[in-house]
């Protein structure tokens, strides 16, 4: 057969990469470099203190950089001041369900919401001119845009985007015919400013060219958190002090704003402002300075903001070191090495066209993803904590790699804010089931914790696991730090709150004696077939199950003779049992009647693997067997990468490595990861965190799993990572893995722990072994050696295996 011939052309460079020979050096293990500026702004470098947020294309000659704020938001409507109050109709409601008749009930409920006023006035009717919903009030926006303009000098090579994740600076680096350039930047925490300079070749100047505006961005999703204010009105200003001074005032707010100031200083050259824009002339060095006050008022100081960047010193690496000083150790305490020295040079872009073309996974792309997650978690954490979506599996995704990778501080202003809400959270629970304690909002924002956002598809209003879900991460920090403080004042409140829900809430029973969830929501399940509102969803009984365990069993610890403790057990003797589908898999809700939809992106039915503990192999094997079964069953619907994730979990936890790789093939190749090392919602569209919050601790669960007495070692690590490092994960047994490095290569495997009480471990190796030695004597060969531990006590332990590193 002849061969034919084609000629395939791949688009022109705006720019020459640096090759790969230059590149050792310029950023460091923790960190990643691209070789292309953003072509979109999913690919735009993310630089954040928690507030101040700043996105950055890297574009030699016209750089765009994206400000935003954590505290600016665009109201939408008058808020309502109080839940829906439709209490009363909940024994209507559990009658229609009961008789079968489900597709009416959500047509009811929204009905009886839109009874008040205030919520016919909010609800808003979508497009099919039926559904009427509600929505978040707060949406947030950006600040403005910055655009940076040089002068044409000749083509541009060596060009290199570098992120150093470990201190929190990004270098954009070039070369054309003036010279080598640089362009640094980050954004300091103790200063509150975001810093740009610009590193004019040796002997060179630089003109520059700032515009600072309100502009929409190209391409953007709605989920992309990059809108522009409706209907805003800016001021633009300028002093000889080399301030330019951006102000935006909200409509009908009495004048409310926000003001955005950048300092401009310079080493030489002459400064003009024109025509809207700041010129810079003849400059041998420039620094920018960037600071937002997220509200201003009619009437207050107009020189607050100006006056502070004036204060600030100008030594861009003084202000550098200020800010590491605080963000490297966290950056340091927890790290993965999968890759070789080689591998960690090439580019984001240069891993994924690698990824795509391998049958294995990069180890590279993901040693970098899991560093940029943890980088994440720090850098989006401020007064308020990191929540694109929902208080579902989105926020769970965003923020569970804190306790396992050493994070507390994050989590700590994670858990302040959901418990700031728990006022709203028990007005929510009277006024929708008329139950004590609290019913939590899917979104709770810094105004409240009121449940407004529902519709009759999506009616989160009945969904009744939210604060249960939520406190999975409570008692999670209590498993790593073994804090009982904590426990006794934080996590034993809360859940005795959700447990108060729980009393009123399952007040009704079947004919067998069992307890009936209902009304209830499996997210978001059921709005295809018109019934999303149904009884006894899956996820619903798990939660309550791990709420009630947990809290008896912190009671027993703390010594707390509780009067609920028999009702609780009450409870859980007489939860609904779980069906099962003709294939044995799990099914999502445990009421007959109702069939399960397969194509769905959600699988909360999942929950008792991840992110619960009930179910594994060695104490729960039917209800393991029954989740992998359907983790391989469930479509995909939309693509939506929280679903992703969430069977990535349950394919860990359930040690099942053929969806470990199935799943991590399709993150690391479809579209959710950019070139920034952002994470998409959808392939190649709405940034969203979800799979970037949540690598981290996929990628520590696959090296090592724990619960309390039990340290599983690689129960589900690919054999083509022959060799790696992970070091600093916290273990849901009150200890900490200080050092994990395995080489199959060399059937060589080394462990670290150190105790932070006393107790016995078993430690089991998921490997074949030969034999193992336990600070440095012989302990057999036995996959499981057992452990007594003292608080402070570090154990080693070696193992050899056999040379092909196969699993037990």
């Amino acid at each position: 057969m002849t061969k034919q011939s084609f000629t395939l052309i791949r688009p022109d460079q705006t720019v020459m990469p640096m090759p790969l020979e230059k590149r050792a050096g310029l950023f460091p293990r923790i960190g990643f470099c691209s070789t292309r500026p953003a072509r979109h702004h999913r690919d735009a470098l993310v630089l954040a203190n928690g507030s101040l947020r700043m996105l950055l294309d890297g574009d030699p000659r016209r750089e765009r950089l994206i400000f935003s704020h954590e505290s600016l938001f665009e109201t939408r409507q008058a808020p309502v001041a109080h839940p829906p109050r439709i209490a009363p109709i909940l024994p209507a409601v559990r009658k229609m369900l009961l008789d079968g008749r489900f597709q009416e009930v959500p047509a009811y409920v929204i009905d009886e919401v839109t009874c008040d006023r205030d919520y016919d006035r909010m609800m808003r009717t979508a497009p099919d001119g039926k559904t009427r919903w509600s929505i978040p009030n707060r949406q947030p926006h950006i600040a403005c845009l910055a655009n940076l303009d040089l002068p044409d000098s000749g083509f541009v090579q060596d060009y290199l985007r570098c992120v150093d994740l470990a201190r929190g600076e990004t270098v954009i680096r070039w070369t054309d015919q003036k010279g080598s350039w640089q362009r640094r930047s980050f954004v300091s925490k103790p200063d509150q400013v975001a810093c740009t300079a610009l590193v004019v070749p040796p002997g060179q100047t630089a003109d520059l060219q700032l515009r600072v505006c309100l502009e929409t961005i190209p391409g953007s999703h709605g989920w992309d958190y990059l809108q522009v204010p409706r209907d805003v009105r800016t001021e633009l200003s300028f002093a000889e002090s080399g301030l330019l001074v951006f102000t935006a005032h909200y409509p009908g707010q009495g004048g409310r704003g926000y003001q955005v100031a950048t300092r401009v200083v310079s080493d030489g050259g002459t400064v003009a402002f024109k025509d809207g824009r700041l010129c810079l002339n003849g400059a041998h060095q420039i620094l920018l300075l960037t600071r937002i006050l997220p509200s201003v008022r009619p009437g207050g100081p107009d020189d607050v903001l100006p006056g502070q960047l004036l204060d600030l010193p100008t030594d861009y690496a003084a202000l550098l070191e200020r800010h590491a000083a605080g963000h490297e150790p966290m950056m340091r305490r927890c790290s993965l090495e999968l890759a070789d020295e080689t591998s960690v040079l090439l580019s984001v872009e240069e891993l994924l066209e690698r990824q795509r073309t391998a049958a294995t996974l990069e180890p590279a792309l993901l040693e970098k993803l899991f560093h940029m997650g943890r980088f994440f978690l720090i850098n989006d954490t401020g007064e308020l904590p990191p929540a694109q979506g929902q208080y579902n599996i989105n926020v769970n995704l965003q923020v569970c790699s804190g306790n396992l990778t050493n994070l507390p501080e994050p989590m700590q202003v994670f858990f302040r804010f959901f418990e700031s809400k728990f006022a709203d959270f028990r007005d929510n629970a009277r006024a929708i089931f008329g139950c004590r304690g609290i019913l939590a909002s899917i979104h709770p924002d810094a105004a409240g914790g009121h449940l407004f956002h529902f519709s009759g598809p999506w009616p989160h209003l009945y969904w009744i696991s939210c604060a249960g879900w939520v406190f999975n991460e409570f008692w999670g920090h209590y498993l790593v730090s073994g804090d009982e403080i904590f426990l006794r004042e934080h996590i034993v409140p809360g859940l005795r709150e959700i447990a108060l829900f729980y009393e009123d809430y399952l007040s009704e029973s079947d004919e067998a004696g069992h307890l009936l969830f209902y009304p209830c929501f499996s997210p978001e399940n059921g709005q295809q077939r018109g019934y999303p509102i149904t009884i006894n969803a899956v996820m619903d009984i798990m939660v309550c199950r791990e709420v009630l365990t947990n809290l008896i069993q912190a009671c027993h610890i703390l010594g707390l003779k509780e009067p609920g403790l028999d009702r609780w057990q009450n409870i859980l003797d007489h939860l609904p049992p779980l069906l099962l589908d003709e294939e044995g898999a799990l099914r999502e809700w445990a009421w007959d009647s109702i069939e399960d939809d397969l194509d769905h992106r959600h699988v909360s039915h999942h929950y008792a693997a991840w992110p619960g503990f009930a179910a594994n192999w060695a104490d729960a094997p039917e209800l393991s067997r029954a989740i992998l079964i359907s983790n391989r069953k469930r479509g995909q619907e939309n693509d939506s990468a929280h679903g992703l994730m969430h069977r990535l979990f349950t394919a860990i936890r359930l040690r099942d490595a053929d969806g470990v790789w199935f799943y991590h093939k399709q993150l690391l190749e479809h579209g959710f990861v950019n070139a920034s090392l952002t994470t998409n919602h959808f392939p190649y569209k709405a940034v969203f965190a979800d799979v970037l919050g949540g690598m981290p601790a996929a990628l520590a669960e696959m090296l090592v799993q724990s619960r309390p007495g039990v340290v599983d070692l690689l129960p589900v690590l690919p054999g083509f990572f022959r060799s790696g490092r992970l070091a600093g994960v916290c273990l849901y047994t009150f200890a900490v893995l200080t050092e994990l490095s395995w080489d199959f290569n060399r059937g060589l495997v080394t462990v670290s722990l150190q105790s932070l009480r006393d107790q016995a471990i078993r430690l089991s190796m998921c490997r074949q072994v030969l034999s193992v030695a336990v600070d440095g004597r012989t302990a057999g060969s036995d996959q499981a050696i057992h452990l007594k531990l003292s608080a402070g006590q570090t154990v080693e332990a070696v193992y050899w295996l056999r040379p092909d590193g196969k699993p037990a």
